[in-house]
């Protein structure tokens, strides 16, 4: 139905600036839940970035790659400190529900 489909593309776009290529790639999996939680979880550490999605191929070319970028200002040295803990305190106990997700940050 595509009428559901508008609903949790909306629903996601609210919170994710999402690129084109990832929009289709999205159609054909089932991320929300997983990216609203990681949207959750990244806000306790980047609460006002802009979190961006888009899609990466795979250096082989059979398999994309979601990639959840957080665009921020912060310097280097800040932004990964507070990537690091968030791997810590919540990526590394969930990368099988990552489903190969890739988060990092974006300097702007």
């Amino acid at each position: 139905n595509s009428s559901l489909d508008f609903t949790w593309m909306d629903m996601l776009r609210y919170d994710f600036h999402i690129a084109e290529d990832a929009e289709e790639f999205l159609k054909n999996y089932d991320y929300v839940n997983v990216l609203l939680d990681a949207k959750n979880h990244i806000r306790r550490y980047f609460p006002d970035e802009v979190l961006l999605l888009k899609l990466a191929a795979s250096a082989e070319g059979d398999d994309n790659r979601l990639l959840l970028y957080i665009k921020t200002d912060l310097s280097v040295e800040e932004a990964s400190a507070k990537l690091d803990q968030l791997d810590e305190d919540w990526i590394l106990d969930h990368m099988e529900e990552l489903h190969g997700i890739l988060i990092d940050v974006m300097f702007i």
